[in-house]
């Protein structure tokens, strides 16, 4: 004990307030990823690519407050002088697990929204193989940070151990700078996926309410944006193994709410037709995947609140996805902006009737059932 520095303070315990604050957060997420399983299933009828990464980002996201929950059991949150030997070990333990686990769950977050972004704004081939950029780019690096925690020492239990199990190990300033590296690339993928949707919608054809509205419910990557530089400045914590169970709680605080801030910004746009109106007279914005008389040979798209029947088939041909935006016409261009007032007369689950007044880019048009 006479090696480790004595803290200014008493021995006090901040977990408790970290783990309030961390399962609060996941509650959260978990809530508005089952709302997000549950529009698409009610919409769609099945689940995409994008919902299974978001599934596996908050499996990771609680596999990592778990392992930090288990690490404030021996420690981690006091300073590390108070700590016995043994406690000293298992928090250290804990949390250097718990390290890889936060940085799964935030890149299949951002994963899962980049396949969103993909199949809403890959509309060109420059956005498509810029998009297919930013996941390769978030797997490697993300994917090389992990590695590289487990990596430091020649037998992984120094790192929590070094009395036990010593080794020469890489500097602490090693892990600091990957962090650093790591970290800003996230930050600026956010950043990235913050203003390409504000870029798009703001070539769109429609009124700047509505531009505001997209833009406010496709940009929530701001705030995993914010979390990420918070998370970066406070990565030096990493370095100080002096009192590592007490220093490093806020940077581990910023983890997962880094991690459920991407998971919320990720999932609400897709919960987004549970709260449509269902009027059986409604002005709404639909998705159509139908040719419309106003662009020859292209498709008209529009948004919707409520999923499209396709006639004579009887299925529904959109999902949750497509309800949110305008995706693309039959040419890699932007479809047009269709108001739609639906009547619908519902004998059966899978039967509608109604009439369609389409508002092109270019002009106005008239187009029939």
């Amino acid at each position: 004990m006479s090696s480790i520095p004595k803290p200014s303070g008493p021995d006090v315990d901040i977990g408790h307030q970290f783990l309030v604050t961390s399962w609060i957060l996941y509650s959260i997420a978990t809530i508005v990823v089952a709302l997000r399983l549950f529009a698409q299933l009610k919409v769609n009828r099945k689940l995409g690519w994008g919902d299974g990464l978001m599934v596996i980002s908050l499996f990771f996201g609680i596999l990592s407050g778990i392992m930090l929950t288990i690490a404030h059991h021996y420690g981690f949150g006091r300073h590390f002088f108070y700590l016995t030997a043994s406690e000293r070990v298992k928090s250290q333990q804990f949390t250097f697990i718990n390290e890889p686990l936060g940085i799964a769950g935030s890149a299949f977050g951002r994963l899962s929204f980049m396949t969103l972004m993909y199949r809403l704004f890959g509309t060109t081939k420059y956005r498509r193989w810029f998009i297919i950029f930013l996941m390769g780019e978030t797997i490697v690096i993300n994917l090389v940070t992990a590695i590289t925690i487990f990596t430091q020492c020649p037998d992984v239990r120094s790192l929590w151990d070094p009395v036990g199990y010593p080794g020469k190990c890489w500097s602490p300033l090693v892990q600091e700078y990957t962090g650093f590296f790591q970290g800003s690339c996230n930050a600026a993928t956010d950043l990235t996926l913050t203003f390409l949707p504000a870029y798009i919608f703001w070539s769109l054809q429609m009124t700047m309410k509505m531009k505001l509205g997209l833009a406010s419910l496709m940009c929530l990557s701001i705030f995993a944006f914010i979390a990420s530089l918070v998370k970066v400045i406070l990565l030096k914590s990493l370095g100080e193994r002096s009192d590592y169970t007490f220093n490093t709680v806020p940077f581990f605080t910023w983890i997962n709410v880094e991690n459920t801030l991407v998971i919320i910004a990720a999932s609400i746009p897709m919960i987004r037709p549970l709260f449509a109106s269902p009027a059986k007279k409604t002005s709404s914005y639909e998705m159509n995947n139908r040719y419309g008389s106003a662009h020859a040979g292209n498709k008209g798209y529009a948004l919707s609140s409520r999923p499209h029947v396709s006639a004579g088939t009887g299925k529904f041909d959109n999902s949750s996805e497509e309800v949110i935006l305008p995706v693309q016409g039959g040419k890699g261009e932007l479809g047009s902006i269709v108001k739609t007032i639906a009547f619908t007369v519902k004998e059966d689950e899978e039967q509608a009737v109604g009439g369609d007044y389409g508002v092109a880019e270019r002009g106005w048009g008239i187009r029939k059932k």
